[in-house]
């Protein structure tokens, strides 16, 4: 009888360890403007007893610059 195998996994590379990192210190930042827009945008609606979808998509529109923000025109 032979003994159990060894299994050897392949090493991460670490330029997307890297890249990898940066993406989630982007998400998080980005995240936490969402949410605080999102917060914002709810409180100025009274409050509503509801999940606040709307409020973070709208939010998240706002930020990626497919809308602008309620109260703000372009001006040209």
């Amino acid at each position: 009888m032979s003994g159990p195998k060894t299994v050897t996994l392949p090493k991460k590379k670490t330029k997307d360890t890297d890249a990898d990192q940066q993406q989630c210190a982007h998400d998080a930042a980005a995240c936490e403007q969402t949410r605080e827009r999102a917060y914002y945008k709810w409180e100025a609606a009274g409050c509503p007893c509801c999940d606040g979808v709307e409020f973070w998509l709208q939010a998240e529109a706002e930020l990626n610059g497919e809308t602008q923000p309620e109260g703000e025109t372009s001006e040209g």
